[in-house]
């Protein structure tokens, strides 16, 4: 594509406003459509804090007069950094932005401003159009995802921060947030995040003019939206960077996710500077063997404040995340659009806005952590491995990511992906209401012919850890999760082969057809058999209610235990266990419920239910829906225990 005026479209002046003279502003007269994009993450900011921040009522003071002008020859300016508003912008000026392309160098690109559209990203938050230029942009192909929040001066002055592109036609053409909006960030005060669906604008319809001029710089159509953030991420192979991706997508979140290396958690004390303008910025929301954190590029700062991105995170309102520097490896000019791969630097501070116009932090403090440890033995290779993450504590889908730091643990452990066997321990502690502390306990063993891994931690993080952490009962802090046990390829299972029932009246054991009386006492004895080996006997005593009437026909089930399922669904609240009526009800149901290597015997009532055409049948078993037992008797064994026997038991 040529330049602008070299031959191409060329570049005409903005229309200036309704009232203003030829020596104001120049900008595009148009109404904003946006196209807003509804986010499934139902626990991030309040969606009023959301609208108030958009009509200009956010948690910030409102000033009580209009900030006065600038006396005359001196820079106008939002929390000490001298900016150029919006209002001074005219199509044609020509400026610089910074930003980093490879290592931590932070280097210069050329801007053009194509013009300004009125509410462009929002009530009050203009979008400004510019096309790039110069060596960094040809070695780029234009605009990447990362770039978000390079700042961009005219006259030395800020005028704003990259953060969108133009989707579909020229990279060179972006969009930018404007300074005024992102510096008021430095000014909010700090509270702590509000549990609501969130919407906000990824892409921005362009008024005809602006359009005009942005497919004239491009040379095609397109689209203006977002730029996407690279989510680095590490100690995920292709099958954990899959599944994070695909939960992404679900999700509607705007991240593009790539390999990273491991960074270690900050330790207090530490001193540390604000990230200058144009270097990597990134905000954290796990550090160690799993590490995740999105990559974008710092606007500016405010002694030990500073502000990033020019759009949101996780638009989660206050945060609390890690701040990080960071350095690129490189470019990848993907066709689609292209985006930086980088790894995450040294703790700088903690990230305590994640807003509308951008994110914002402060250096030298850090975010709380809860720790996410395992130790493992692999059974096979006779080795045992232990490794660690650190999530930030107030991060809303805490659970998700600690899903995959334990599948970073168990996959390292295990050294390979297929079927297998699994004996877990897990242990969950925190507080709740008033301070008060808790602990989760729970075994259970798991197998699967597909992917061990996976199937083994649907229960720890998603059953269990999701269950508390998003319980409607009341607000509780993980402060801690630990994954003990081992991981085999052997097949540890028993298959019940048959099952024999005597009682207390009538003492011979019996396949079919048991006799007993109410009050007495039913010996099960059950043969189980290992894939290889020689079967085994368990037995198991429950006994015959003594309100059970003569002449009933009892079912007694005899059955290995049924682990509980979930689907994976990462970024999203599980339903409430509808059982539970408390926080201590929920634990207990938890932490009691059937696991995959019981042996189960329930002395069951027949169920009915209503046949075709009106008929009714009697069965027997377990109730479909599950239902109370009459009797029920549970041994936990060493193997996962599979299959199913019934036998009639009549009370006489």
């Amino acid at each position: 594509m040529e330049p602008p005026g070299g031959g191409g479209a060329s570049i005409e002046r903005v229309p200036v406003r309704p009232g203003e003279d030829a020596r104001g502003p120049g900008t595009v007269e148009g109404r904003i459509e946006m196209d807003r994009i509804a986010h499934r993450r139902p626990a991030f900011v309040a969606l009023a804090l959301a609208m108030a921040l958009l009509l200009g009522l956010s948690a910030a003071p409102a000033p009580a007069a209009p900030r006065p002008a600038a006396p005359r020859g001196a820079a106008p300016s939002v929390a000490g950094v001298p900016i150029l508003p919006v209002s001074e912008l005219r199509r044609g000026m020509v400026g610089h932005g910074l930003t980093v392309v490879s290592g931590t160098e932070v280097r210069s690109f050329g801007v053009r401003i194509l013009g300004v559209q009125p509410d462009g990203i929002a009530p009050g938050i203009d979008f400004i159009l510019v096309e790039l230029s110069g060596p960094l942009i040809d070695e780029t192909g234009g605009v990447v995802a990362g770039m978000s929040g390079s700042p961009v001066y005219v006259g030395g002055r800020l005028v704003g921060a990259v953060a969108y592109g133009f989707f579909g036609g020229d990279f060179r053409v972006a969009g930018l947030t404007p300074a005024e909006p992102m510096l008021e960030i430095l000014t909010y005060p700090s509270t702590l995040p509000a549990a609501r669906e969130v919407r906000w604008p990824e892409r921005v319809a362009l008024a005809p003019e602006l359009r005009e001029a942005a497919v004239a710089a491009a040379g095609g159509e397109g689209e203006m939206r977002q730029l996407l953030i690279p989510l680095a991420v590490s100690g995920l192979g292709d099958r954990g960077l899959g599944l994070l991706r695909q939960g992404i997508r679900d999700a509607g979140l705007p991240f593009v996710v790539t390999s990273g290396a491991r960074a270690g958690a900050p330790r207090r004390p530490e001193r540390t500077a604000p990230l200058p303008p144009g270097s990597v910025y990134s905000a954290v929301i796990s550090y160690g063997d799993l590490t995740v954190a999105g990559i974008g590029t710092t606007t500016a700062r405010m002694g030990r404040r500073s502000v990033a991105f020019g759009h949101p995170f996780f638009f989660s309102g206050p945060a609390r995340m890690g701040l990080n520097g960071g350095s690129v490896l490189g470019v990848v000019r993907n066709i689609l659009f292209p985006f930086k791969v980088a790894n995450v630097g040294l703790p700088h501070g903690l990230l305590t806005q994640d807003r509308l116009a951008g994110v914002g932090g402060v250096a030298g403090r850090f975010p709380d952590l809860t720790p996410v440890t395992a130790r493992l033995r692999n059974v096979d290779l006779g080795v045992t491995r232990g490794g660690a993450t650190r999530i930030v504590r107030e991060f809303e889908f805490l659970d998700s990511l600690a899903f995959f730091a334990l599948l970073v643990e168990l996959d390292r452990a295990f050294d390979r992906i297929g079927s297998g066997t699994s004996r877990l321990a897990w242990t969950i502690t925190g507080t709740r209401r008033g301070g008060r502390e808790f602990r989760f306990h729970r075994e259970n063993m798991f197998r699967s012919d597909f992917d061990i891994a996976i199937e083994a931690l649907i229960e720890p993080a998603f059953l269990n850890l999701s269950a508390i952490l998003h319980n409607p009962f009341e607000p509780v802090r993980i402060t801690s999760m630990r994954l003990e046990g081992d991981v085999s390829q052997r097949d540890r299972t028993l298959e019940i082969t048959r099952v024999r029932v005597s009682s207390s009246s009538h003492p011979e054991p019996v396949e079919f057809g048991v006799q007993a009386r109410p009050g007495d006492v039913l010996t099960v004895t059950v043969t189980l058999r290992p894939p290889r080996g020689e079967a085994v006997e368990k037995t198991l005593r429950l006994q015959v209610p003594d309100f059970v009437a003569r002449g009933t026909t009892l079912q007694l089930v005899v059955r290995g235990g049924r682990g509980a399922f979930s689907d994976l669904s990462f970024f999203e609240q599980p339903e409430p266990a509808p059982e539970a009526g408390s926080l201590d009800d929920l634990l207990a149901q938890l932490e009691g419920a059937e696991r995959n290597n019981d042996l189960v015997a329930e002395l069951q009532e027949p169920f009915v239910f209503e046949g075709g055409e009106g008929g009714v049948v009697v069965a027997g078993g377990v109730p479909p829906e599950g239902g109370s037992a009459l009797s029920r008797a549970v041994r936990t064994l060493r193997q996962i225990v599979q299959g199913e026997f019934s036998v009639d038991v009549t009370v006489s």
